[in-house]
Order: structure tokens, then C-alpha cells, then sequence
């Protein structure tokens, strides 16, 4: 049992180079990020392409509304940003 205790320790990443876990991590982290984003492009594509063949919507009215959406984002990504820089609890 003492054998077990002893055995874990962080030699298996001494023959890494400084970062490499890191790069890893963060090369993973952009290939799902692209992914979802391509695949919920396509799903949006696909919805209203299903919408404007069923005759709900219009191709122009679908085009504006995802459109709004943008600034809609970039407004909430500057009001994250503002409190986060405001409310940062002393980190200077």
C-alpha cells in the first residue's frame, strides 16, 4: 500500500516541455469552440432554409432578425467587460 502513495507524483510531465499541457488545453479548446460555431451555423442555416420552404417566414424579415442579433451580442460582451473591469475586487 505504501508503494501506491509514493508512486504518485509529477514525473510523467517532467520530460514536457514549460506549456506544452497548456497548448495542448488551448488548441483543444479552439477546435470545440470552431466546431460548435459551425455546427450551430449550419443548424441556424438549416431552420430558417425549413422555414422559408414552409412559406412561415420571408428570407428578407429571417435575414434582419439575425442581424439585430449581432449588435445585440457585441452590447452584452461590452456591458460583461465594463462590470468585470468595474468590479474587480481590488486586483490592481
Amino acid at each position: 500500500m505504501s508503494q501506491i502513495a509514493n508512486s504518485v507524483s509529477g514525473e510523467g510531465f517532467a520530460g514536457e516541455p514549460d506549456g506544452a499541457l497548456e497548448d495542448r488545453i488551448f488548441r483543444l479548446m479552439i477546435a470545440i469552440v470552431s466546431l460548435a460555431v459551425i455546427a450551430g451555423a449550419i443548424l441556424v442555416g438549416a431552420m430558417v432554409f425549413a422555414a422559408y420552404g414552409l412559406g412561415v417566414v420571408s428570407l428578407p424579415a429571417s435575414i434582419i432578425g439575425l442581424s439585430a442579433f449581432v449588435p445585440a451580442l457585441f452590447v452584452e460582451a461590452f456591458r460583461q467587460f465594463y462590470f468585470s473591469i468595474i468590479h474587480r475586487e481590488g486586483t490592481y
